[in-house]
């Protein structure tokens, strides 16, 4: 063998050795680099206080550049190990199986003897360490050289290099011996020979190892660089360097000098420092640079917000190291990242920090800024000057994690002589014609999760982080569609100022409503007092014989008045319908259209609007969901809210014409009238509810920005209506059917229920029960309202759009919620798909619906009544005289509600029979 050509002889002098450890990985960083951005890494690694060890897939590691390297060593020597992790990611753990280390030098520094177990090495770290070997260890011994990566055991794997400490009793000659012919050791290769609890380590920042000494616990030798300097003569000037990484899609590493702002630090493409017209105004724009005088002391307090240690490298100087903070990663951090530590906030604290004596801490050019933590350096300054520092990791460095520490405000020395005639110059055609790297404030991706979307702070320096910024597609004068969705409000009025226009518009038709009816009814009264005796008497004698025949018994007054009491029935089939309007109107207008309920509405649609403020404007795909959900909740709202009263006001009204029928006689008699009812029912409920919903719909949205279109808000408000009138027939079918009132509401609440799940707001549902949705009002309302509020050309922001909205204006039909509602059946904005923005299947289904519902009252109501019959011969039984005189005073005084109430010999306790509008049109055709 050539000794010439065999690396060893280069690693060995005399009992020196060195151990070059390094990751390597079978991708290009180039390669690795693309996976990181794109976020197409497998999951990252992580220790066992549960943060970051590595970025990237471990492929392989080497030792001297070989993956089974062989270290020789002759008993009773003592063997200097240099120690180099020269990787680009990974830190490695390094222990000697049987061997205790003892570290004599850091980074090429000095250090007073310090055993231990093993020692950790982050890229670019240097210690040298020194073994014994014993004088009586058997001559072919192998131990295992362990460097395993601080991947936790706990995920299941681990990655590392080994090589092999050979015991032999001629070293010179080992050297060029075969390493094949050396067998591994006989300890298991994965087992260590120091248990976790017992062994000790340096560099260690772990809060899981029982024995983990920081860097700072070695001591220095006195070093001949380092001036012994007075606190009291040189008080150090402060300067805070901060860290930070943006995980992808933004993916990007930032530097923060002195709470400025963050920077994507990149280098200058066509100057270098030595360019003899070369200032630092000839730096990046986003170049992170920190300006220091010379000859002067500076404390720096590195702080790091990423959940990843970073070896921290300066050129140039040796920094001492004053102290470390190591976090906790329960109480200090997320899962995205780590507050920045305040431990060294405080002025008295730093200055107790700089009272430490120069040359009594270590001195390191690399060291390791824990996760989280924070460390305090101090360096002693010299003539001008311009050094790099940066984070050792080399996707970090070139993707930003950099600075430049500018002593003196350097500039270049105008004499170049030193420099060697082939010195790469600048002024190439090859350099000139580079590009240099773009500045633009990074993208500010709102739906960024757990807080970390970037900020107007951070400036971004690679083109995909530009985009937003420098792309053509940014910077196009006009797009084929605007961005947002189309209801979102453009008025120069403030929304709150349209919500109570409408607000005030509303309470003012109400007031003249209640203005006109009591006005009615005051001149109703005032003619009634001037009749004459004889008419209130055939009045009182009316109600008397309505009373007494609801009570079952034979009376005067039934048998003289039937004829004027069965005039109504005589009326045309319209005219009936009329004259019960007017008395279910008179009944049910004022429990619903009040001023109390106007300003339940109102109260109740500003606060839905104050909850939803402003989302109209809000264009990123969170704010799509926020409209999405207003929307929703319109639905939900006009669901439940009439759909319960619907139940008890249904119930009273039934019984109330079951029992008005007694007074017609025959049975197409008691079915029309019946029907008549029926059809004046539905005709009030829909003028009294209507209103509602629009009111809502013209204080809430206002208010929450979406009122850009008049006509959808009209359509959604109309949907929202027949939707609250399926589910007030709904309650009426429940209050028709059932015996009480509260066993309708509990079965209410489970198909209300039902229904409301079947939307396809919340779930999907399972094929099996798919079909119920067709069967729900929510589920139909909610698809058209959703058609109606959302066009095929409304946008979202997003990271990546189209170049016919803008660069970072997505289609809805990219929105995962969007398509989310397509999978539950509700096709909305739908390119090319007409039906994605036509409601007419849905408010067929509404009104089909609502049809449906309220002819299933018909026949039961129908039923009932051709069943209420009277007995003739049971009257005959009853007396008159059951009906007190003090009855009749109360039916003559107070109508004949107040005199059933107060019978104590009544058949019924519901209101009675016909109400005041059919006693009128009796009344008046008695009369004439």
């Amino acid at each position: 063998m050539n000794l010439f050509t065999d690396y060893r002889i280069l690693t060995s002098y005399s009992n020196e050795r060195v151990l070059f450890f390094s990751d390597q990985f079978l991708m290009s960083e180039k390669q690795a680099f693309l996976y990181k951005v794109g976020g197409l890494n497998p999951p990252i690694s992580k220790n066992d206080d549960g943060f970051t060890v590595g970025t990237s897939p471990y492929d392989f590691g080497t030792c001297n550049g070989k993956l089974r390297e062989v270290v020789h060593v002759v008993p009773g020597e003592t063997y200097k190990l240099r120690l180099l992790n020269a990787g680009t990611m990974y830190a490695f753990r390094i222990q000697i199986d049987g061997f205790p280390m003892t570290i004599v030098a850091a980074d090429s520094e000095p250090v007073q003897p310090y055993e231990v177990d093993e020692v950790i090495l982050h890229a670019a770290e240097r210690f040298d360490v020194e073994i014994k070997i014993p004088s009586d260890i058997v001559v072919g011994s192998k131990f295992w050289i362990r460097a395993d990566t601080l991947e936790s055991k706990k995920q299941g794997y681990q990655n590392g290099v080994r090589a092999i400490l050979h015991i032999t009793n001629d070293a010179d000659g080992a050297i060029i011996s075969r390493d094949e012919d050396v067998l591994d050791p006989s300890e298991p290769i994965e087992k260590t020979a120091v248990s976790v609890d017992e062994r000790r380590t340096m560099n260690c920042y772990s809060n899981t190892e029982n024995n983990c000494y920081p860097i700072i616990d070695l001591q220095p030798y006195p070093h001949p660089d380092v001036l012994l300097l007075n606190p009291q003569e040189l008080a150090s000037e402060v300067h805070f360097v901060d860290m930070q990484f943006s995980a992808p899609p933004l993916f990007a590493h930032f530097m923060r000098v002195d709470n400025g702002q963050w920077l994507q630090h990149i280098n200058p493409t066509k100057s270098h420092f030595l360019n003899r017209d070369f200032t630092t105004d000839h730096l990046h724009e986003n170049t992170a640079i920190l300006n220091l005088p010379t000859f002067s002391s500076a404390i720096i307090v590195w702080r790091n917000k990423s959940l990843m240690d970073h070896p921290i490298h300066l050129h140039g100087y040796k920094m001492e190291i004053l102290d470390v903070f190591k976090p906790h990663k329960s109480s200090d951090c997320t899962r995205a990242d780590c507050q920045l530590a305040t431990k060294y906030d405080s002025t008295a604290a730093l200055k107790e920090i700089d009272k430490t004596t120069s040359g009594r801490t270590i001195l390191k050019d690399t060291f390791i800024l824990p996760a989280g933590g924070a460390v305090v350096t101090r360096i002693q300054t010299k003539a001008p000057a311009v050094w790099f520092a940066h984070c050792h990791l080399e996707s970090h460095r070139e993707d930003g994690m950099a600075m430049i520490f500018n002593i003196g405000n350097y500039t270049a020395p105008l004499d170049l002589s030193q420099l060697p005639n082939d010195f790469p110059s600048c002024d190439t055609p090859f350099v000139q014609s580079l590009r240099e790297h773009p500045s633009c404030t990074c993208y500010q991706n709102s739906d960024a999760i757990l807080n970390q979307s970037l900020t107007v702070n951070h400036q971004c320096s690679f083109d995909y982080l530009c985009g937003h910024e420098i792309s053509e597609a940014a910077n196009l004068k006009s797009y084929k569609h605007e961005s947002g969705v189309s209801m979102r409000s453009r008025y120069i009025t403030p929304n709150y100022a349209i919500g109570i226009i409408v607000c005030c518009v509303i309470a003012s038709v109400l007031i003249a409503i209640e203005y006109t009816s009591r006005r009615n009814r005051s001149k109703k009264l005032n003619a009634q007092s001037e009749r004459p005796k004889s008419i209130l008497r055939q009045q009182s004698d009316l109600k008397m014989a309505k009373l007494a025949k609801l009570m079952g018994a034979s009376s005067p007054y039934y048998r003289s008045r039937s004829s004027a009491v069965l005039r109504l029935a005589e009326k045309p089939f319209p005219s009936q319908v009329w004259c019960m309007s007017q008395s279910q109107w008179k009944t049910y207008r004022p429990g619903c259209a009040n001023m109390l309920r106007v300003m339940e509405v109102s109260l109740l649609g500003a606060l839905v609007g104050i909850l939803f403020y402003d989302v109209g404007n809000k264009e990123t795909s969170s704010g799509l969901s926020q409209k999405t959900s207003l929307l929703f909740f319109s639905v939900t709202l006009w669901t439940f809210t009439r759909m319960y009263p619907s139940i008890g006001s249904t119930h009273a009204w039934y019984h109330q014409t079951v029992d008005a029928s007694i007074l017609r006689r025959g049975r197409r008699s008691k079915m029309i009238g019946a029907t008549a009812a029926w059809v004046a029912r539905g005709l009030v409920s829909i003028s009294c509810e209507a209103l509602w919903p629009f009111l809502h719909v013209f204080i809430a949205y206002p208010l929450a920005g979406m009122f850009g279109r008049i006509d959808a808000c009209i359509v959604i408000s109309l949907l929202l209506v027949m939707n609250n009138l399926c589910y007030i027939a709904l309650g009426s079918i429940l209050g028709v059917l059932l015996p009480n009132v509260p066993l309708g509401m509990n079965i209410s609440t489970v198909i209300s229920q039902t229904t409301l799940v079947a939307a396809g707001f919340y779930t999907t549902l399972p094929p099996g029960i798919s079909l119920i949705r067709y069967v729900s009002p929510v589920y139909w309302c909610f698809s058209g309202i959703l058609k109606t509020a959302y066009n095929t050309d409304d946008t979202f922001k997003c990271l990546k759009g189209q170049s016919d909205v803008g660069a970072n204006d997505c289609y809805i039909e990219y929105n995962f919620g969007i398509d989310l509602m397509k999978q539950r059946g509700i096709n909305v904005a739908t390119s090319n798909d007409p039906h994605s923005t036509s409601i007419a299947r849905e408010v067929m289904m509404l009104l089909l619906l609502y049809f449906m519902m309220n002819i299933i009252v018909l026949p039961v109501l129908l039923y009932r009544v051709m069943g209420k019959e009277v007995d003739e011969d049971e009257e005959k039984h009853v007396d008159e005289n059951n009906v007190t005189v003090n009855d009749k005073r109360s039916v003559h005084n107070d109508g004949y509600d107040a005199g059933v109430d107060s019978s104590p010999n009544m058949k019924h306790s519901a209101v009675l029979s016909l109400d005041s509008a059919v006693q009128d049109s009796l009344v008046m055709g008695e009369q004439s």
